[in-house]
């Protein structure tokens, strides 16, 4: 199990509305960033996140689809990526809420 230090970021990315969210290992949101899907915008992604803490991983809805290319870029360059998916599209903020404890149980468990 991993222990979560305190400059530990996650970011959960919703592909479909380019939202980019940085949480702590708290759930916490920390920042959010909207980006182009290009490989200028990952790299504006990347800058922004690692000025944020230390990435632990990022969170990707759709890393076969929508994200599949930015997550080839973290992946290249060296972060987990792990794939998040939507199980409730009911209401605003439940992607995140889902996002958040599925990306920080699959980290803690590995």
């Amino acid at each position: 199990m991993h222990n979560i230090n305190s400059n530990a970021i996650f970011v959960v990315i919703n592909t479909h509305k380019a939202t980019h969210v940085a949480i702590d290992g708290n759930g916490t949101k920390l920042a959010t960033l909207s980006i182009s899907a290009n490989a200028k915008g990952y790299h504006e992604l990347e800058r922004w996140s690692r000025g944020l803490g230390t990435v632990i991983a990022f969170g990707i809805e759709g890393t076969g689809s929508c994200g599949a290319g930015l997550s080839r870029s973290l992946l290249d360059h060296g972060y987990k990526v792990i794939e998040v998916t939507r199980r409730n599209r009911s209401g605003p903020g439940v992607f995140l809420t889902i996002s958040t404890a599925m990306l920080v149980a699959s980290v803690t468990r590995s």
